[in-house]
């Protein structure tokens, strides 16, 4: 028969540390893009991407606010290259009446977003990885619209 009282320890009980921040959730809060529909969700990334970014500055941690840094210029990045396709494809619908037959031209566009869904992807994974290794990603793609201070 087992004893049913707790076992007490003559320690008194230490919580763990307090995980640093490393700006992880800056990058992690890419994976909303997954979700199964068209544009939508990479547009709600980029935006919930960009608005921690404050938090972080705020939490005191140099890898913190630069990864969540430049995890906001690849989201701004994202953004205007979402802006660009779809400015692409309005103005091809307007000027050009033969646009709809066929793949192409209308088809840029599509490659375009792909190509741009696979790169945030593989950035977001990277940067979540990294972050949490508490080093910064700095994707040399992304445009520098923040600038560290």
């Amino acid at each position: 028969m087992t004893d049913a009282r707790p076992h007490t320890s003559s320690q008194p009980y230490t919580p763990p540390p307090a995980r640093v921040p490393t700006g992880q959730k800056s990058w992690a809060l890419g994976f909303i893009a997954w979700a199964p529909l068209p544009v939508l969700p990479l547009i709600g990334a980029a935006i919930v991407m960009m608005a921690v970014r404050p938090s972080a500055e705020r939490s005191g941690h140099a890898v913190a606010a630069e990864n969540a840094r430049h995890a906001a210029n690849w989201a701004l990045t994202v953004l205007i290259m979402l802006v660009a396709l779809a400015l692409y494809v309005a103005v091809l619908a307007v000027a050009v009446p033969d646009a709809r037959q066929g793949f192409f031209p209308i088809g840029f566009a599509v490659i375009g977003y792909l190509a741009l869904a696979v790169a945030h992807g593989i950035l977001t994974i990277a940067g979540t990885v990294v972050a949490g290794n508490g080093r910064v990603l700095n994707p040399r793609i992304a445009i520098p619209f923040i600038r560290s201070r």
